[in-house]
This record gives C-alpha cells, sequence and structure tokens, in this order.
C-alpha cells in the first residue's frame, strides 16, 4: 500500500478551512429574534397531543423558558376526570408539569384562548395546538409553537 505523505496536512488545511467558513457563517446569520431563548406557554391541546404522540416537549423547548396559565392548569383537570380518550393524556400531562411555573391570569380577560392571546400580544410564545388560535395570534402578530409531522415542536 502506497502512502502519501502530503495526505494528512491537506486532511487538516480541509478542516482548518471548513471551520473558519462555518464560524464566519455563524457570526453572520444569527438567528431570528423569535427563534431565540423564548418564553413559552402550553395550550391544553398542545398538551394532549404531545401525550398523544408521544412527543417530548421538555427536550424539544429545552432552550425556551415553559409556562403554563391557571385557566390550562384547570382545563387539564377537568379532561383528567372524564372518561374520555383524552383523560389519561391530560393525567400524564399533568403528571409532568408538576414542576413548570404558573404564569398569573391577564386581569379582566374571560376565556383560556383570550387569556393566551392577550400574553401573545406581550411577548410570549403560545404553544397550541389550535388552528383557530394559531391565527388570532398570527394577526396579533405574536409567535406560536406547534407539533409538526407528529413528533417535532416548531417555532413561527
Amino acid at each position: 500500500m502506497r502512502s502519501f505523505p502530503c495526505l494528512r496536512s491537506r486532511l487538516y488545511f480541509i478542516c482548518a478551512f471548513r471551520l473558519f467558513i462555518i464560524s464566519r457563517v455563524m457570526r453572520v446569520y444569527e438567528l431570528p429574534e423569535h427563534k431565540k431563548a423564548m418564553k413559552v406557554i402550553m395550550d391544553t391541546s398542545f398538551l394532549v397531543t404531545c401525550v398523544k404522540w408521544k412527543v417530548d416537549w421538555f427536550k424539544q423547548l429545552e432552550e425556551h423558558r415553559l409556562y403554563i396559565i391557571p385557566d390550562v392548569e384547570d382545563e387539564l383537570v377537568k379532561l383528567s376526570r372524564g372518561k374520555s380518550k383524552d383523560a389519561e393524556s391530560a393525567r400524564i400531562a399533568l403528571v409532568r408539569l408538576e414542576h413548570t411555573d404558573v404564569l398569573p391570569q391577564p386581569a379582566n380577560v374571560k376565556g383560556t384562548d383570550n387569556a393566551l392571546l392577550e400574553l401573545a400580544k406581550e411577548g410570549y410564545c403560545i404553544a397550541t395546538q389550535d388552528i383557530g388560535l394559531k391565527e388570532r395570534i398570527a394577526k396579533a402578530g405574536g409567535h406560536t409553537a406547534f407539533i409538526r409531522q407528529r413528533k417535532f415542536v416548531v417555532t413561527e
């Protein structure tokens, strides 16, 4: 077998050059503001769907700060008491949310969706599977997170 003495130095040069290019690209193209660490408030539909489809939202949203509001917690408790297919998912979601921070409910707002919309206007990202709520948040200029392809949590 023939040996190439310059091969090692060429490989070193190629690797160093690639690292240089990658570092330059990373400096030029920073992530958009909404892709950086955000405060994410999770909705009931998002939590139940994550449990149903076995999506680990804690791992996929680990760079973000996760919250819920009291209305979402109440909805999960009511759902977990029933005998529907979502009851077991709601119970599991409640157990997984034991150490999640609960934000105070916005004043003078009735309904979970309206409260989430108000918080989206304040700069929070809302994680939901509710299409109507996603459209309302988009019209208000807020950010949303949702499940795509039954396995990925995507933020917009």
